[in-house]
């Protein structure tokens, strides 16, 4: 069940970066001020890694972001850090969010909607904290830098290169050559007037029907009064001519109402998470019309190899002994029932996450510590939510802490932008982890009891 959900979460989020979602969304985030684009990316990443777990998040949104940046000649390093932390801190609050909380609600059975309402506030409250100190970051960044902050002026740029080559330029000429740049950004480029794809040759115009779609004999162009290309989406194209903007509307509609039924089944219980998720995976794909191949081509089969992996090493090195004999060490002291306990359990869990991994650290304790019936001295359900937020809260602390991380890292580099070093990465992350440690535990432990 957790690996198909995974890799169900891993198909919708494609669909919905392939409808133009997050290019849409990423121009809405940079308009305003810069303190006003990096909270809206905090609040962006949190709310799509909520429904599409962060790494999903990561892998669709950083890429649109770091472009922002670089056309506002903005830093990329605290936006770098604001989609990475605002991600693992947004993922904690549902059941899909992040493979650790797929691997605990699989395990433990909480419903979803007891997910959310445990952990929501420690989520806002740390959120709210993230926020605050990325804005404080960004202006420290740029410090007395006004034209990073505010973009500069395309047109004196373009004259002051050119006086400072003694050639003369006028003002319509700078007007041309600005005009010009603009319409190479503009210009699409796609295979498709459905789908947002990078860079693909000219559309061919075919007359696709229903009865003829996927077969090599398509009818005559002119046959049908229907002009599409091989491949469209055949589910809103029964007999209507619409123009492409109508086409790409309707998909990404269709692509709005399937995630939003898939969130509703999920919140009120109507059917499992897993088939729920897959369920709106295979309608999106019996939809885009395309083979499976295409979509499926685009998704990091690395995690899920990576998980995979995990389910058969984990248990094979549980079955040595060896976790739990650790475990005994502090077995004792690590209990949610006292302060000092708490602290225990903290550290424990941050230092194990950061150490093997949050993944391996869920599977393991799993094993190791919540065989009884109150693990951790609590209440099982106490327990499994404490794991899940100081798991999801461990990731922030180091690069290699969450897999978010690392492919935002890697994301950013290859959009063109800088990432953060990893002295930087620390000095933000260590203070920022242990106030959303310290300020999110206790209030779950409060609503708990």
């Amino acid at each position: 069940d957790t690996f198909i959900l995974l890799f169900s979460m891993m198909i919708i989020g494609q669909h919905v970066h392939g409808a133009g979602l997050t290019d849409m969304l990423g121009q809405r985030i940079a308009n305003g001020p810069a303190w006003a684009f990096i909270l809206k990316t905090v609040i962006a990443s949190a709310i799509l890694s909520a429904l599409l777990t962060n790494d999903a998040t990561c892998v669709l949104l950083t890429p649109v972001i770091i472009t922002q940046c670089l056309n506002r000649n903005l830093p990329t390093q605290p936006f770098v850090l604001a989609i990475a932390t605002a991600s693992n801190i947004g993922s904690s609050c549902t059941p899909i969010g992040n493979p650790p909380n797929i691997i605990i609600r699989g395990y433990s059975g909480i419903e979803f909607s007891t997910f959310v309402k445990r952990v929501f506030p420690s989520m806002l409250v740390a959120l709210a904290l993230d926020s605050v100190a990325l804005v404080m970051l960004l202006r420290c960044w740029t410090g007395s830098q006004t034209r990073c902050l505010q973009g500069e002026d395309t047109t004196k740029l373009v004259a002051a290169e050119s006086d400072s080559k003694g050639c003369a330029t006028t003002e319509a000429e700078v007007d041309a050559w600005v005009k010009g740049v603009q319409m190479q950004l503009l210009r699409p480029a796609r295979a498709s007037s459905w789908h947002h794809t990078a860079s693909a040759p000219a559309p061919s115009k075919l007359a696709i029907g229903l009865h003829s779609y996927g077969k090599k004999n398509t009818p005559d162009p002119g046959s049908i009064p229907l002009t599409l290309e091989a491949g469209e989406p055949w589910l809103l194209t029964l007999g209507i001519q619409l123009t492409d903007n109508k086409r790409r509307t309707a998909w990404v509609r269709v692509v709005l109402a399937v995630v939003a039924r898939m969130v509703s089944c999920m919140a009120l219980g109507l059917l499992s998470t897993s088939f729920t998720a897959l369920s709106a995976a295979v309608l999106l794909l019996a939809a885009d019309g395309r083979e499976a191949r295409t979509t499926l081509a685009n998704i990091d089969m690395e995690v899920l190899i990576f998980f995979a992996a995990m389910f058969v090493v984990v248990p094979a090195l549980t079955n040595t002994g060896l976790p739990a004999l650790a475990w005994n060490v502090v077995a004792d002291l690590a209990v949610l029932s006292d302060p000092l306990g708490v602290i225990v359990t903290c550290v424990t869990v941050v230092i194990l996450s950061n150490i093997a991994g949050n993944v391996p650290t869920v599977l393991l304790l799993r094993r190791a510590a919540f065989e009884s019936e109150r693990p951790l001295s609590v209440e099982q359900e106490t327990a499994w939510m404490a794991l899940a937020w100081l798991s999801n809260m461990a990731g922030n602390l180091t690069p290699p802490g969450s897999v978010a991380n690392a492919i935002t890292i890697d994301a950013a580099v290859k959009a063109g932008g800088c990432a953060p070093t990893l002295a930087q990465f620390l000095l933000f992350s260590v203070p920022m982890t242990v106030l959303s440690i310290a300020s999110g535990m206790p209030l779950l432990l409060w609503l708990q009891s």
